[in-house]
């Protein structure tokens, strides 16, 4: 006896081409507008985001041989896990599971003039 599956979709003809739920852009956040300074373990205020996949852009005026640690909240929720290392202006794609809670935090040097933002 042979199994057949029906492998068509019932969607009918006048449906949506997408998923009008993928369609919405994510908010944008800003987790730091040309901060003064972060110095070297320094953290800034946690922000909450939408789960999703952001493109994490990152400026400072002087990075003083600093790095920025972009780190989110890990399943235990008291401790942070890195995300990303930032050490030069530039940017790059990170994902991130739904309501995660991010922070900065600075490493090794005090860095100035930083603007970070998830787009």
């Amino acid at each position: 006896m042979a199994i057949v599956r029906d492998l068509s979709c019932n969607v009918p003809n006048n449906a949506p081409a997408i998923d009008p739920h993928y369609d919405k852009a994510l908010p944008t956040y800003t987790l730091a507008n040309a901060l003064s300074s972060l110095a070297s373990g320094a953290t800034t205020t946690p922000v909450q985001v939408n789960g999703g996949s952001y493109i994490l852009d990152y400026r400072a005026t002087n990075w003083n041989s600093g790095t920025v640690i972009f780190e989110a909240i890990t399943a235990d929720g008291t401790s942070y896990a890195t995300v990303a290392s930032l050490t030069a202006n530039g940017n790059q794609g990170v994902v991130l599971g739904q309501n995660a809670l991010v922070r900065l935090r600075g490493s090794a040097a005090t860095v100035s003039g930083l603007s970070v933002g998830l787009t």
